[in-house]
């Protein structure tokens, strides 16, 4: 499993590092999640098919998988 962090124009974000699995292992996605300023960070998806994984787990498939990082950004709205 390959972690792409996808940044933001302008950031430098770190992705986690890549993993080896088995087929039929149980993946969990890893918790370090990329850091940029101004940015949030959403979660990830697949670069094969656009499946969404969040923070979920898969079962690792025959072929390997390259997750790319999700971003938006911040929405910051008045409160008064």
């Amino acid at each position: 499993v390959k972690y792409e962090a996808n940044a933001p124009e302008g950031c430098r974000a770190v992705a986690p590092r890549e993993r080896q699995y088995y087929v039929y292992d149980v993946v969990k996605i890893s918790q370090d999640e990329p850091k940029c300023k101004g940015f949030q960070f959403k979660g990830w998806k697949t670069t094969t098919n656009e499946k969404d994984y969040g923070s979920e787990s898969f079962v690792m498939p025959a072929s390997d998988v390259t997750l790319r990082g999700v971003w938006s950004t911040f929405d910051i709205t008045s409160s008064r």
